[in-house]
């Protein structure tokens, strides 16, 4: 264009992008792509503007449930179930995580609950950039 930009360029520096990058490179490194998962989502958690830290040990445990940990809310949360349960196409398992997860966020305290549904989403919205085939 004229003024030199690209109307069709796309912007690369997006949370998700650099999500993607980040969770890609650990897996480079070895480390197990549901716990960088649940790093990124317990830092989400952590560093929002409301008080959700709250929800760190109980969503470790409802999403370490399956993973048979002796002590599910000592580790961190398996992001990648998280991810799953809130993506579009869910097995019975992840759609009981989803509801289990939904259902904690309810009685906590006023505008928090939505917030941490948010960061959740988010957690699935970091894993779809990666595991979706980019088109060609």
């Amino acid at each position: 264009t004229a003024d030199g930009t690209a109307p069709l360029a796309v912007d690369l520096t997006s949370d998700r992008v650099r999500g993607a990058e980040w969770i890609l490179d650990g897996v480079r490194n070895g480390q197990d792509m549901a716990d960088l998962l649940g790093a990124r989502l317990e830092r989400s958690l952590h560093d929002d503007a409301l008080p959700l830290d709250a929800f760190i040990d109980d969503i470790r445990r409802l999403a370490n449930a399956g993973r048979g940990l002796p002590d599910p809310a000592a580790r961190i949360a398996d992001g990648l179930a998280v991810a799953r349960a809130f993506s579009a196409e869910r097995s019975d398992a992840e759609e009981a995580l989803r509801t289990d997860l939904l259902t904690l966020a309810s009685p906590i305290a006023g505008t928090s609950a939505p917030a941490a549904i948010a960061v959740c989403a988010s957690c699935s919205a970091c894993w779809r950039a990666i595991s979706t085939p980019s088109p060609t």
